[in-house]
């Protein structure tokens, strides 16, 4: 019998590895190492903001929560660091977060992959040892 690494077949990109499932052994070894990931990437010119703090430079208590009005609904509140956030003299888009489905048995390599594919990134990743 082959191990489920030898039997390891790569997708067609290249991204990361995918296990076959063959016995009822390879169906539970799939169901206990796959996992639903959600993942946030926020942007590289985003201020770092602790505990609702954004490190702009200003430490004040934060200002009156704000509504704002998003296609047409009746508004919604901004949370106190999304508030300060939209304070920041600094231009960045804002975190995106996507779900995604992961397993166990990949090295981060092919985790880092997976990301730079599914959020459409530019760039060759960074290899991770």
């Amino acid at each position: 019998a082959q191990s489920a690494e030898a039997r390891e077949v790569e997708l067609d990109d290249g991204i990361a590895p995918v296990y076959p499932i063959h016995t009822v052994a390879d169906l539970c070894a799939n169901q206990v190492n796959s996992v639903d990931v959600t993942v946030l990437l926020h942007d590289s010119k985003q201020p770092l903001c602790v505990d609702g703090m954004v490190s702009t430079g200003h430490w004040g208590p934060p200002g009156r929560v704000v509504r704002i009005n998003e296609d047409g609904d009746g508004g919604r509140e901004l949370s106190p660091e999304e508030a300060a956030l939209r304070l920041s003299p600094a231009d960045f888009a804002r975190a995106k977060e996507m779900e995604m489905k992961m397993d166990f048995r990949w090295n981060v390599q092919h985790v880092t992959r997976t990301i730079y594919s599914k959020f459409g990134l530019t760039g060759k990743p960074k290899e991770n040892y």
